[in-house]
């Protein structure tokens, strides 16, 4: 038996999200998250305890026919073929939950914790690039501790992640934007306090959702702070069409990599949030393109309670932050992407919201850094 279905009562308008044999990032367990079940059920954090618990009880019989050292792929589905399971058809308003091993690795899985980033050992200077305060927590706010005990690490926070109309400051009940910028920068010092040694702090202070208006002048700041301190390794967001801020980020930081006459650094990035074409919110994965290899760092107990301390830290973010998981945390080397075009095959997140960037003025923005960035390197050559 290498397959075993439950069919299962499913809440009102909950649609489940299926990963297919060759999805680039499958959900395998036991290492599968709270987070990973989280998406698969559409966001529905009551069902998806649900599922995982009936995901244990279906192991066993797993294991006892095909042995313990092979992996499994879980599904959820309003809907199964015959040849997964030939006995199960699900009534309506129900939905399948189906345990199977997984019968080939999947291309770009590493579900062990790799060595650390490019190498076996501790690079001596390591910097994260994030757009916010507590962007860097998500992305790899359990590996911190790790990196501080034998590196300088710098986080390089390059807005104060308050927008400058005030509407994110009134909604928080601050009386400025100055105020909520104080505050979130306040939220990521009492973050990092929870870490043996705190990373150095590097503030650019942009304004939230203004990265790409403001790339020129973000990347010649990137340049100083690369020329001055030369990271070994650089690690950002990547371009996954979550927030424009992030997307700008990851072009300056590939401009960097690419074009200028600087220290030399290996560009990685962290995995953050993107939208799914079917709707619901996407945390904590690279979106399935460009496919690439990524590693998935898995976090111990005590880097995951204090991961889970961080993120409680940021206050005035609990409402963004709580589909965000602690288990685990993806790296990759950054792909050689095409900016023109959209990212995650063009299912844009921050399209729904008023701060919109058009694509037109994106793809000049885009263009302006990289001629900037041909330029810089041409005058030092």
């Amino acid at each position: 038996m290498n397959v075993i279905a439950t069919q299962v009562c499913a809440p009102a308008g909950v649609r489940p999200h299926r990963y297919s044999a060759t999805s680039p990032n499958p959900i395998r367990w036991p290492f599968a998250s709270i987070s990973d079940i989280y998406y698969l059920t559409g966001g529905h954090a009551d069902y998806a305890l649900t599922i995982r618990r009936l995901a244990r009880v279906q192991l066993d019989p797993l294991r006892a026919t095909c042995g313990a050292s092979r992996g499994v792929a879980i599904r959820v589905a309003s809907r199964l073929s015959r040849r997964a399971a030939p006995t199960l058809a699900p009534d309506r308003g129900q939905h399948v939950i189906c345990c199977s091993y997984v019968p080939r690795r999947y291309k770009g899985t590493v579900p062990v914790n790799p060595p650390l980033l490019t190498g076996t050992t501790v690079p001596s200077k390591i910097a994260v690039v994030a757009a916010h305060p507590d962007d860097e927590v998500i992305g790899v706010g359990g590996q911190l501790g790790r990196w501080t005990d034998g590196s300088a690490v710098f986080i390089v926070n390059v807005t104060d992640g308050a927008s400058r109309d005030g509407c994110d400051a009134a909604r928080k009940g601050f009386s400025s934007s100055g105020a909520y910028g104080y505050a979130r920068h306040d939220e990521l010092e009492a973050a990092l306090s929870c870490l043996s040694s705190s990373p150095a702090v590097v503030r650019f202070g942009f304004a939230n959702q203004q990265v790409v208006r403001e790339l020129r002048a973000v990347f010649d700041r990137l340049a100083q702070f690369v020329r001055t301190s030369a990271p070994d390794v650089v690690i950002t967001h990547c371009y996954e069409g979550g927030h424009p801020d992030h997307d700008a980020l990851a072009v300056a930081v590939s401009a960097l990599a690419r074009h200028s006459e600087l220290p030399r650094f290996a560009h990685l990035e962290f995995s953050g949030y993107h939208g799914d074409p079917h709707g619901p919110l996407v945390t904590g994965r690279f979106p399935a393109e460009p496919q690439c290899e990524a590693a998935r760092c898995l976090l111990t107990p005590a880097e995951q309670a204090i991961k889970r301390r961080m993120l409680n830290c940021f206050r005035s973010q609990e409402r963004s932050l709580a589909p965000f998981g602690c288990t685990e945390e993806w790296l990759r080397r950054a792909p050689a992407y095409d900016f023109m075009k959209s990212p995650n095959g063009g299912c844009v997140w921050y399209d729904r919201y008023s701060w919109r960037v058009r694509p037109d003025e994106w793809r000049a923005r885009v263009r302006l850094v990289d001629r900037h960035a041909r330029g810089m390197a041409c005058s030092r050559s």
